[in-house]
């Protein structure tokens, strides 16, 4: 067990880094993800013979969850001869695209090129509507790889089961086999497009000065992690507001989540989060873990309360004064319980190994919801009883 000098010293350099992130003019990105962001590149379409089911389920209502499994599925079936190990082929003209047998075509790069990959607009053949579609092209090493696997495990074990709607879709990813192949381009995954991220929400004077909407978007964020936690068993360890991506949401009413036998109920606003950038994500095996699960709570703070310190030259608002302080509050509650975890727990409540790496997650999770998202929640926002109207019939499993 690490000494009690040790742990302190951990959490003096989190409280550290946290406060020094707070006073920067914006939060640091270790990766650019507005490629992914489909208000930039949403392509009008010029088909006026749409049927209607496809209209409805790609304009009207196109982020349901329902309606993002429909269209995995329409997807995937256009695609269903597309092999795992296709190779891009050079569309040959003007706009630097590429194509996987004519099937898949990457229209034109998006964005700049990042360290981790560069973003390509996508369409698919014979497929009707616009196409929230991108391809993410990638070296083929270990931490890519570990992101694909990732983005595949989650699509079909957690999002189609409806088990959760806080990760992008992957359609399908492929590893090119042949050796000579530039290696920038070897590994790519092909992906739903999101609306934008956190930062862009933060950054909306009419969003942070909403304290109702400005918590909820904060909770999904810690629904997010802790779903990642306690349904992947993995730390994310590249928490920042470039990493929450979100979709316009149009339903109304509250999501009921579970927590092992615990329901809960969070009211629906008008974007949905999603946990992005899974690359760097680590199995959670022993108490060292313990640190790292509060690092992905924690070092989400700083992006709502960046503008805190701008100056009086930028347009951007701060919080209020009372969410100001709440949030700080609720960073110094983080890091309590930190320092109280690995003395609460006994490692000698199983003898089930499985048990023993869920275990320091779900007490974290748990004391996450009892000490600031029952207490803090603005008047009705999140509920632990059941209200009247409940959109998913099939609870989001955050924990099992």
């Amino acid at each position: 067990m690490e000494s009690p000098n040790s742990l302190l010293n951990k959490v003096m350099t989190l409280q550290a880094s946290i406060k020094r992130k707070i006073q920067q003019k914006k939060t640091s990105r270790t990766t650019d993800n507005s490629a992914l962001f489909l208000k930039t590149h949403l392509i009008e379409n010029k088909t006026k013979r749409i049927q209607s089911f496809l209209k409805s389920k790609l304009l009207i209502d196109r982020y349901k969850l329902i309606n993002r499994i429909d269209y995995y599925n329409y997807i995937s079936n256009k695609i269903k001869n597309i092999t795992d190990n296709e190779c891009l082929e050079e569309n040959g003209d003007s706009s630097g695209g590429y194509n996987v047998r004519k099937i898949i075509n990457l229209e034109r790069p998006i964005g700049s090129v990042g360290y981790n990959g560069s973003i390509y607009i996508t369409s698919i053949k014979n497929t009707l509507g616009t196409f929230p579609i991108a391809t993410k092209l990638m070296e083929d090493n270990e931490n890519n790889r570990n992101e694909v696997s990732l983005m595949n495990h989650i699509t079909k074990n957690i999002i189609l089961n409806r088990h959760s709607k806080h990760f992008l879709i992957m359609y399908k990813s492929c590893i090119c086999n042949i050796d000579t192949f530039p290696k920038e381009r070897k590994l790519f995954a092909i992906n739903e497009i999101a609306n934008g991220d956190l930062n862009v929400l933060i950054d909306d004077p009419k969003i942070i000065k909403n304290k109702r909407l400005i918590f909820n978007l904060l909770y999904q964020c810690f629904i997010s992690v802790a779903t990642f936690h306690n349904s992947i068993n993995k730390v994310h360890q590249d928490i920042h507001a470039g990493n929450f991506l979100w979709q316009k949401n149009n339903e109304k009413g509250y999501y009921h989540y579970k927590v092992d036998e615990a329901d809960y109920y969070l009211e629906s606003c008008g974007y949905n989060i999603m946990l992005y950038d899974l690359s760097f994500a680590k199995d959670i095996r022993s108490k060292k873990s313990i640190f790292k699960i509060l690092a992905d709570y924690t070092e989400i703070m700083p992006a709502f309360l960046k503008n805190e310190y701008e100056d009086e030259t930028t347009n951007i608002a701060p919080p209020d004064d009372d969410v100001i302080a709440q949030f700080y509050s609720i960073i110094d509650i983080l890091m309590v319980e930190y320092k109280d975890l690995l003395l609460k727990y006994n490692p000698q409540a199983s003898s089930s190994p499985k048990t023993k790496t869920k275990i320091y997650q779900k007490i974290y999770f748990n004391y996450v919801i009892q000490n600031i998202m029952i207490p803090y929640a603005p008047q009705n926002m999140f509920l632990t009883s059941k209200p009247k109207n409940v959109i998913n019939d099939i609870p989001f499993i955050i924990s099992i």
